[in-house]
């Protein structure tokens, strides 16, 4: 317990790892990036690169269908509330996926903000956006924090960003919030809301229910096709996000 009243949890053995393909895509889209550079005479601004990334992976993006990657761009591309959100969040979800290093979590930090609200923020090693204390200056592990960074900050600094994506997409933006409001953007505890601890809570929850949308996901709840095939579609609403296997287990 801190001075303040915070309540700190330290953890061991909780990773995150990059999707299938990342590591593969990134460097592919280095290039394009750099090829763009040559051909504008400078380098490249945000809208710029989420433009190249985005005509990558229409050319490409068969290639990892039914991927996890390619599920996450495909649930904001075909999601119904998809109005709610910039035209690029499609671009800037697939870009802030492809930018993911593998980190551990080291602890949990529980507080109130402004001193009646639970919050919960995330801590990592490395820290996230930041590249570990190897990586060289230019490296591609150094360019994907800059980029994420690039990507976040806006995110969490509109309120209107902030409202539809705890509406709409509740999980993931709270995952975001919890890992990105202090550890990125240095803000103070009491300017910037951490993540809803039960919102959070539900992505270490086990699911006692899996499996694809239904007829009526479909046409009454605006699912898309391909989601009849997503086991985890299911993992909603109060279920947990999540389903544990036995270590060793295929």
């Amino acid at each position: 317990v801190e001075e303040d009243g915070a309540v700190v949890v330290a953890v061991e053995g909780v990773s995150f790892v990059p999707l299938d393909g990342v590591l593969e895509i990134f460097p592919q889209l280095v290039t394009r990036w750099e090829a763009k550079e040559k051909d504008v005479g400078a380098p490249l601004t945000l809208p710029q690169r989420l433009k190249v990334a985005w005509e990558w992976w229409q050319e490409h993006k068969e290639e990892y269908a039914d991927t996890k990657l390619w599920r996450i761009v495909m649930t904001m591309v075909s999601s119904r509330y998809a109005h709610a959100f910039p035209k690029t969040a499609a671009q800037e979800m697939l870009l802030g996926s492809l930018c993911h290093e593998s980190r551990n979590l080291t602890h949990l930090r529980f507080s109130l903000w402004e001193a009646r609200k639970p919050q919960v923020h995330l801590f990592y090693d490395p820290p996230p956006c930041e590249a570990g204390p190897d990586a060289a200056p230019d490296s591609i592990e150094v360019l994907k924090g800059a980029v994420a960074l690039e990507i976040v900050r806006p995110l969490f600094h509109n309120p209107l960003h902030r409202s539809a994506g705890d509406k709409f997409f509740r999980s993931a933006f709270n995952f975001g919030q919890a890992t990105f409001a202090h550890a990125v953007l240095r803000e103070k505890w009491s300017t910037m809301k951490g993540a809803d601890p039960e919102a959070v809570a539900k992505l270490f929850q086990a699911s006692e229910v899996e499996g694809g949308a239904t007829t009526s996901d479909v046409w009454l709840h605006g699912a898309a096709a391909w989601q009849r095939n997503d086991c985890t579609y299911q993992m909603a609403g109060p279920n947990g996000r999540i389903k544990w296997w036995p270590l060793g287990a295929p």
